[in-house]
C-alpha cells in the first residue's frame, strides 16, 4: 500500500518550450514529444506511479496536442507552449497536462 501526496497542483506548469517561427511541422512535434517525455521523468521521479499494466504516467488529449502543433507551426512569430498540469497530480496519477501557447 502506498500513501497518496499531491505531486503537482491544477495549473502548476511542468515544462516551458520556445520556438521560433518557420520550424517544421516535424521539428515542432519532436520538441513536444521531448518535452512531455520529460514531464514522464520528472513525475516518475516526484513519486507519480506507472500504471502496472501499461507502464504510462498519463495521457493527453490528442486533438489538443495536434492544434498546439498546428498554431506553432502556423504562427509568423516565436512562440512558447506552457505545458502545465490539467488537475491536481497525486502519487496514483495519471498525469494530465494542457497546453498554453504565449
Amino acid at each position: 500500500a502506498y500513501r497518496t501526496h499531491q505531486i503537482f497542483k491544477t495549473d502548476e506548469v511542468l515544462a516551458e518550450v520556445k520556438f521560433v517561427s518557420g520550424l517544421s511541422k516535424e521539428k515542432v512535434e519532436d520538441q513536444v514529444f521531448r518535452a512531455l517525455r520529460g514531464i514522464n521523468d520528472s513525475a516518475a521521479k516526484s513519486g507519480v506511479l506507472r500504471d502496472p499494466l501499461t507502464g504510462n504516467l498519463g495521457s493527453i488529449d490528442t486533438g489538443e496536442f495536434m492544434n498546439a502543433i498546428e498554431k506553432i507551426t502556423d504562427n509568423k512569430k516565436d512562440t512558447t507552449l506552457q505545458i502545465a498540469a490539467a488537475a491536481d497530480i497525486y502519487t496514483e496519477g495519471p498525469v494530465r497536462v494542457k497546453f498554453n501557447l504565449k
